[in-house]
């Protein structure tokens, strides 16, 4: 016969849920790797005439970053090195991402391409789409013909 303790069944649970939530943060806060890639949060949000996207990269290096415009579609990608790689010191803890990323978004307005702008500043990248000024579409009349 065995005594029944209720708190340390207790404790073996929260140990158990504890396991589990390390488990599922466990990729997310040893960084990426070349195989899996991390996505830099972003912020976009609508000025006067155009739309403007800021995205957070710091340690990223400027010739690593590639913003390409195709139709409606902005896609932004680049590389930062990855931050626990560092063989010389004893790792404690390591949650900065790095390695590859890629973001696409697709443009719901009429985006002027010779126009865009893009700057590279304090970690930030801030990418300015002018909307275009393309007439607004226009309805066409058919008439109906007498058969």
């Amino acid at each position: 016969m065995s005594r029944w303790d209720p708190f340390g069944d207790l404790q073996n649970f929260e140990r158990r849920v504890n396991r589990l939530f390390d488990s599922l943060a466990a990729p997310r806060l040893a960084g990426a790797t070349a195989d899996e890639p991390w996505a830099p949060p972003v912020d976009i949000f609508e000025a006067h005439d155009a739309l403007v996207l800021l995205l957070d990269v710091p340690g990223t290096r400027r010739d690593s970053i590639v913003v390409t415009l195709e139709r409606d579609c902005l896609t932004i990608s680049g590389e930062r090195p990855a931050a626990c790689d560092d063989a010389g010191r004893r790792l404690l803890r390591c949650e900065r991402a790095g390695g590859r990323f890629r973001r696409s978004f697709t443009i719901g307005v009429p985006v002027n391409p010779a126009q865009v702008r893009a700057r590279y500043r304090d970690g930030v990248l801030e990418i300015t789409l002018p909307r275009s000024n393309s007439p607004e579409p226009q309805r066409i009349e058919v008439p109906v013909e007498d058969e």
